[in-house]
């Protein structure tokens, strides 16, 4: 169950429903999705929320 708990799996699981919708031909995502995507990830990479390596939280998993 403590995959559950883990934030990486819902982040992808988010990330996978606009993929299903697009494979069945809804279009949910706007135009200038990559635009948006690069500006966010860019803004999280500099407050360095995406690459902590202090804690171990996020993709790793405690076995």
């Amino acid at each position: 169950m403590n995959k559950f708990k883990n934030k990486g799996l819902w982040v992808s699981m988010l990330a996978l429903i606009p993929m299903i919708l697009q494979g069945f031909g809804v279009d949910v995502l706007p135009e200038n999705y990559n635009e948006i995507c690069s500006a966010l990830l860019g803004v999280l990479v500099l407050a360095g929320i995406l690459s902590n390596p202090s804690q171990s939280t996020g993709y790793k998993d405690k076995l």
